[in-house]
């Protein structure tokens, strides 16, 4: 019976069981909404911040240094991404400009860095070898010898994406017949070389007129005393040969080598470089060296349109020597340099016609310092240091043409 009574005190009335169910349920669904309430603003949140976010990211302003993954882990390609044309409006102008340079040109060690270009006169405008810059950058190189043998030789690691609006520019310093321009078709917006009709002009010197009221200043006269030899002094002993000629590329096909096989035997040349003696590399023994002779052979391995090379500017001008040039036409050269400061091969009817008017110089003191008379009318620029020459590209910006694309390097490169 004591059982029975203590089963009756701990039954609970079904309507209190009811009601404790209730509120678990009540609780249980508050939670939840909780839960949803919280998913819900942290995804609106998303939402409204998003073009904030993507602002940033594609914004001007420099992002950290991460080096870009792998060619492994990047998305397959067959090629490099293509350039799309653009509609006026989808350009963005900004204060600001990146310019990135995927790879370091001829030999120079692979660095990681920034250059502000303010030192050469450019405000808001950055160069920069980081390849974490690569959607940032407003323009990107990629130098020509990089891309020999692409895409069959992944010799570097290529890029396989690009922002839309960004402008790929080729940059070259070589003729046709040393650059790679195979299977570059609708890739690049603008062209960087030696040609005046590029869309960034970047030759290997070049000569400013001095102006009038700047003449016979102290500055010009040492230009002159460090660059023109005065040969016909007594005191000075005359030079053991009369031409110089350095050269690294020797090819029995090319026709500077051929055409100094037939100079030879009416004119004394003395040759450094692969075929030849040793020369030192150092400016300064260099310079001494080559100012021994009274011509340098400033012959170029190619004959284009606007190709005149260091041969000319710092071999010839910079080391005081009189070029005799063999290339493109003279009519071309006197487009960059005064018609009295070189003597062209076409000029004479053969190599011996030629050898005879060197040997008259060489007895003319009057005749040959004529061919520095530039000397009084210009200044010879022919030191463009890499970073210099990239920064430039600022100076350009203003007067680049509307977005477009380069169906063929090659054809343009070769036309």
């Amino acid at each position: 019976m004591m059982d029975n009574v203590i089963n009756r005190n701990l039954q609970v009335p079904s309507w209190k069981k009811a009601g404790r169910k209730l509120l678990d349920d009540i609780n249980c669904s508050l939670k939840l909404l909780k839960i949803f309430v919280a998913l819900l603003m942290i995804f609106s949140f998303i939402i409204i911040t998003l073009p904030y976010t993507r602002e940033i990211l594609t914004s001007k302003g420099l992002p950290p240094s991460k080096e870009l993954p792998s060619s492994k882990e990047l998305p397959s390609s067959k090629g490099l991404p293509p350039s799309k044309e653009l509609p006026a409006q989808a350009t963005q102008k900004n204060t600001s400009i990146l310019i990135l340079l995927w790879w370091t040109p001829w030999g120079l060690p692979q660095t990681r860095e920034r250059h502000d270009c303010q030192r050469y006169g450019f405000n808001n405008c950055i160069l920069s070898t980081y390849q974490s810059d690569m959607d940032a950058a407003d323009f990107f190189i990629l130098h020509h010898s990089q891309l020999s043998g692409y895409p069959k030789s992944m010799r570097y690691q290529l890029p396989t994406r690009r922002r839309q609006d960004q402008r790929w520019i080729w940059f070259s310093l070589e003729a046709p017949p040393n650059s790679f321009t195979n299977q570059l078709d609708g890739i690049f917006n603008l062209t960087l070389t030696y040609r005046r009709d590029a869309d960034i002009f970047s030759p290997y010197g070049w000569l400013v007129k001095i102006e009038e009221k700047a003449k016979n200043t102290s500055a010009i006269k040492a230009n002159m005393n460090a660059t023109t030899p005065q040969v016909h002094r007594p005191t000075m002993k005359p030079p053991k040969e009369l031409a110089v000629w350095v050269v690294s590329h020797w090819g029995e096909h090319l026709a500077r080598v051929k055409y100094v096989h037939r100079l030879q035997p009416h004119l004394s040349i003395k040759i450094f470089g692969s075929h030849g003696e040793r020369l030192c590399r150092d400016w300064t023994c260099m310079k001494a060296t080559l100012s021994k002779y009274k011509f340098y052979l400033s012959f170029e391995n190619s004959e284009f349109r606007d190709y005149i090379t260091e041969k000319l500017w710092h071999n010839a001008f910079r080391a005081g020597l009189v070029p005799v040039v063999l290339g493109t036409t003279r009519k071309n050269y006197e487009d960059f340099i005064p018609a009295d400061s070189f003597i062209h091969v076409d000029d004479f009817s053969s190599p011996a016609e030629l050898a005879a008017y060197l040997h008259y110089l060489d007895h003319n003191d009057t005749a040959y310092q004529a061919y520095f008379n530039w000397h009084t009318k210009y200044i010879l620029h022919d030191k463009y240091p890499l970073h210099e020459r990239l920064c430039d590209i600022c100076k350009h910006v203003p007067h680049f043409p509307a977005y477009k694309t380069y169906k063929s390097i090659k054809q343009w490169h070769w036309n």
